[in-house]
């Protein structure tokens, strides 16, 4: 089966969206190798792939990952996609493909080489959330795929509840508790061979809030990561709390059509401008601050949830009657959320504003994709890219942003390249 030898951790599909269609129906892109200092047009097929990497031991068929990948995720992410490059000025989708962006997100996050590379030569004294459920003799890359096969084989609901791959349900359920933005440009977004990009920003954590942090998750543990004894895990997570928090995911669509998966965090700081104190994160720092806006929503048992999310504050009025005033509001949303999901339909309908960014902003978002590219990056139009590596460089230089890559070396070379 050589067509299915090539296995495109960013899809084809949405590469073509990044390049140029030529006269023989197939799409270039410009390529930027940061190992091999190149920057080269190539055809999308020969572009972000490695041969056999999601082959399988555990199955008769071992291509059934990467055929997995197409039927199951990729092909409804497409028709999604297809559509709202229609109309860059509003998004309307239903529960049922908001959850297919979130789990094809949620793929793009498990199936990317720098994921791999993480989980097969991952930094010293790190703890893993594969070594939970990881089995005894099972390599470490087979693990790798079973989880994405897990993620595959199950609906959204079964991710947040019932597996029991730690990993796995951690990231279905920080991925649920956030809210989807959508943004546009006139200029051209990039994408590097992640497929995603986090914004992260520093967080400080006081020691009072640290410990009563690691208590919740602890108490919360089996709940939340399918785990009785969670705090080995709950210390592990509280260490990266101290250092940064994760407040969206950025993931480009097409040169003019991003989504982002914005953290919870985020509309709590538009109801209480003091979350940001009491957790001790810049929020202002965000390139969201400022812009965050939440989608209508229309949910077709409302009815339904109404009384559900009444009796449930009827039912926890003794809970929310002794938690400090800060805390009321978010725990009540927790109710509202667990009425929300027991009455949920597949036809709830959300209507997103599309965000049109301007050059900076979008060149900053761009610097963000460079910045955490593993060693590919793909535009459409080499020298548009120019001002971006230009002002990166010039950050680099004065330290900052935490810039890791070097660019500057390919700006003669973009020059060069043919434009269409």
């Amino acid at each position: 089966m050589p067509h299915l030898e090539r296995h495109h951790y960013v899809p084809k599909r949405i590469l073509n969206n990044f390049g140029t269609e030529k006269s023989n129906g197939k799409y270039e892109v410009c390529l930027i190798d940061l190992l091999e200092t190149k920057a080269e047009y190539r055809n999308t097929e020969s572009v972000m792939y490695a041969k056999n990497i999601y082959d399988v031991s555990d199955r008769d068929d071992v291509k059934a990952l990467e055929k997995k990948f197409n039927t199951e995720i990729e092909q409804p992410m497409f028709e999604i996609v297809d559509r709202l490059l229609k109309n860059t000025s509003e998004v309307v989708i239903t529960r049922r493909e908001l959850e297919i962006i979130k789990k094809y997100m949620m793929i793009q996050i498990f199936r990317n080489l720098w994921n791999m590379q993480c989980y097969t030569n991952p930094p010293e004294e790190k703890k893993l959330l594969s070594d939970y459920n990881i089995k005894e003799g099972e390599s470490v890359p087979d693990f790798w795929r079973r989880e994405m096969m897990t993620i595959l084989d199950n609906d959204w609901d079964s991710l947040l509840g019932s597996t029991n791959l730690v990993s796995v349900r951690l990231h279905a359920q920080m991925l649920n508790t956030g809210f989807l933005m959508f943004f546009s440009t006139k200029d051209e977004f990039v994408i590097n061979d992640l497929g995603v990009v986090n914004e992260r920003l520093p967080m400080l954590i006081s020691e009072e809030m640290h410990e009563g942090l690691i208590k919740n998750m602890k108490e919360r543990g089996e709940i939340i990561f399918g785990i009785k004894n969670s705090g080995e895990m709950a210390d592990e997570l509280m260490k990266i709390k101290k250092r940064y928090l994760d407040t969206a995911i950025w993931m480009p669509l097409s040169v003019n059509l991003a989504v982002v998966n914005v953290n919870d965090i985020m509309r709590r700081y538009m109801m209480d401008p003091m979350v940001a104190v009491k957790i001790g994160v810049p929020l202002f720092e965000s390139d969201l601050f400022g812009s965050v806006t939440l989608p209508e929503q229309k949910y077709v048992n409302q009815t339904a949830i109404d009384a559900d999310l009444e009796n449930l504050k009827k039912k926890h009025s003794a809970e929310i009657s002794k938690l400090p005033s800060e805390q009321v509001d978010h725990y009540k949303d927790r109710l509202r959320l667990m009425a929300i999901t027991k009455n949920k339909s597949d036809d709830d309908r959300y209507r997103y504003i599309v965000h049109e960014l301007g050059p900076n902003r979008t060149m900053n978002w761009n610097m963000s994709v460079m910045n955490e590219a593993y060693q590919f990056l793909c535009c459409k139009t080499p020298v548009k890219l120019i001002p971006a590596i230009e002002e990166y460089t010039d950050m680099k230089a004065i330290g900052m942003g935490n810039m890791k890559n070097d660019y500057a070396r390919y700006i003669d070379i973009l020059k060069t390249l043919k434009k269409y």
